[in-house]
């Protein structure tokens, strides 16, 4: 589980993607969990699979009521 600021999802989730030392060609979930007494309310994890690594990599961030994320449709069809 790799655990990154918001800032920095769509980067993080491109380099999984693309590098060839990763190679997550395959988004298979995106999960969000409400936590209402926390600052940052809501927990964001985005789980990753590589095909070639037989590997899972799970993407979490916080995110707060007013925060903005970055879509990574651009990266993933099946995210939008």
């Amino acid at each position: 589980m790799i655990v990154t600021n918001v800032k920095f999802l769509f980067y993080l989730i491109s380099a999984l993607k693309n590098l060839s030392f990763f190679r997550c060609r395959v988004l298979s979930d995106i999960v969000v969990v409400d936590y209402p007494n926390r600052p940052s309310r809501f927990e964001l994890v985005y789980v990753l699979l590589s095909v070639k690594y037989q590997v899972r990599v799970l993407v979490k961030c916080f995110v707060g009521e007013v925060g903005m994320v970055d879509s990574v449709e651009t990266l993933f069809y099946n995210a939008n």
